[in-house]
């Protein structure tokens, strides 16, 4: 895997620099975020089940189609949302791509005695837009239409196994297929506030690749 080097301010607070009781506030802090809908869902569950198990989609209760579609969200998410990651690295190094090639363009300059050509290839760099950092949204907007489309047969595949093992009605198995495509979009939309999270976390001295795991 290629990891680049993002020449950006740095962004990141060191760990270091945080005393250790505000670190172990903020680690339980991120820990309550994580599991909230976790939570929030197990306790609200059993207060809605009595009035969703009395609502039916065609011939199927209500409940049993929001289950099969939650059961298949992990499998689901992770398949529709790496392509999205790889779109959002291919977006930062064919940036850095383009300003390494200004760079050693510049270089052969210098070494030729063109320092003047050299330095205002150099100032391309923070004029020129394609040599210019993009964010992780501008990165996303480019790709997501198109990604999000693509991911819709994935969310069909995992409608086979309903109509073969539950043999649910038509109206039912549209509520699911429907259910699923909101979790698509859902799951990727994620993307976005999580790669801006970890870039701020593990700043600019780590490639944008390596980020996506820190």
């Amino acid at each position: 895997m290629r990891i680049a080097l993002k020449e950006v301010p740095v962004l990141s607070s060191h760990h270091a620099d945080i005393p250790k009781n505000r670190w172990s506030w903020r680690l339980l802090y991120n820990f309550l975020l994580y599991v909230s809908p976790v939570a929030l869902l197990t306790v609200a569950f059993p207060f809605v089940t009595p009035i969703l198990s009395k609502n039916y989609v065609g011939s199927v209760p209500l409940i049993q189609i929001i289950l099969a579609a939650s059961i298949v969200v992990p499998w689901l998410s992770q398949a529709v949302c790496m392509p999205i990651y790889r779109a959002l690295e291919s977006e930062h190094l064919k940036v850095e791509d383009a300003r390494r090639e200004v760079q050693e363009e510049a270089a052969i300059l210098k070494r030729d005695h063109k320092s003047k050509e050299a330095q205002e290839l150099l100032a391309t760099l923070d004029t020129d837009p394609k040599y210019q950092h993009i964010s992780e949204l501008r990165a996303f907007s480019r790709h997501w239409g198109y990604l999000y489309l693509v991911g819709l047969p994935i969310a069909f595949l995992f409608a086979i196994p309903v109509v073969l093992v539950l043999h649910w009605d038509m109206v039912a198995l549209v509520s699911f297929l429907f259910l699923s495509m909101l979790n698509v979009a859902y799951a990727q939309l994620l993307i976005v506030p999580n790669v801006a999270k970890k870039t701020v976390r593990c700043g600019s001295s780590h490639g944008w690749a390596t980020r996506l795991f820190c």
